[in-house]
């Protein structure tokens, strides 16, 4: 992840309320679900104190993590699903076009 709570938080903000999973490239069958929600999550869990993460909030950014590692590793093969492969992962609190 290379995005701060704010950025995430803005990024899910600026995103339609209701995303069709396939329209984010997330095939149907996957089972994280919608990257909306996986990133509402994760901008709770930033939200936290260190003190207050939980064994769930640990476990929400693992998946989170271990999902963008994959997608990832799974970049798109055609330019026209560029746009929506990254806008998944910036949902997730990841932008792939940012080093830091």
């Amino acid at each position: 992840m290379n995005r701060n709570s704010r950025q995430l938080r803005d990024s899910l903000a600026a995103s339609p309320s209701v995303y069709g999973q396939e329209a984010l490239g997330v095939p149907r069958e996957e089972p994280e679900g919608d990257p909306g929600d996986l990133g509402w999550r994760v901008v709770e869990v930033l939200g936290k104190r260190r003190t207050d993460v939980t064994e769930a909030d640990v476990e929400v950014m693992a998946r989170t993590i271990g999902l963008i590692e994959i997608r990832l590793a799974n970049p798109p093969t055609r330019d026209s699903d560029a746009e929506q492969w990254r806008r998944g992962l910036m949902l997730l609190g990841h932008d792939p076009l940012d080093s830091g």
